[in-house]
C-alpha cells in the first residue's frame, strides 16, 4: 500500500492523516507536502499516525527535517495515534526525544 496523505485544519493547527507506509518510495512526496505546509506559514502540525502500518529511516529523516524547520519558523510536529511498531522505531532510534507523542489528535491539539 502507498502512503495517503490527508489533511484538515483545526483552528491554527494542521492534522495531516498518513496512512499506509511512509518508506523510502514515499518519503519524498511526504517530505514535498510538508516542506510545502511549514514553508507556507502553517508551522503548528499533528501528524495523525493511525493508519501509518510502517516507517523506515527515510521516513524518520523527512520527518526529523521537516521538525526542525517548523521549529525554526516558531513551531512543532506532534504526533497523535502511534501504532506500537511504528512507536518501537522511535524509540529505538531516540526520535521520541523529538517528537511529543500523543494518545489522541484532540490531546495533541489541546497541547499547542
Amino acid at each position: 500500500m502507498d502512503l495517503q496523505i490527508t489533511s484538515q485544519a483545526a483552528g491554527s493547527v494542521t492534522v495531516l492523516k498518513m496512512v499506509g507506509k511512509l518508506d523510502a518510495q514515499s518519503a519524498p512526496a511526504a517530505n514535498d507536502q510538508l516542506k510545502a505546509l511549514i514553508g507556507s506559514g502553517k508551522t503548528k502540525v499533528v501528524l495523525d499516525l493511525d493508519g501509518l502500518t510502517y516507517i523506515s529511516s527515510a521516513g524518520l529523516g523527512i520527518l526529523n527535517a521537516n521538525q526542525a524547520e517548523a521549529r525554526k519558523a516558531g513551531g512543532m510536529i506532534r504526533l497523535a495515534c502511534v501504532k506500537p511498531q511504528v512507536k518501537d522505531v522511535f524509540d529505538l532510534l531516540k526520535f521520541t526525544l523529538l517528537f511529543p507523542m500523543f494518545g489522541t489528535v484532540q490531546d495533541a491539539l489541546k497541547d499547542f
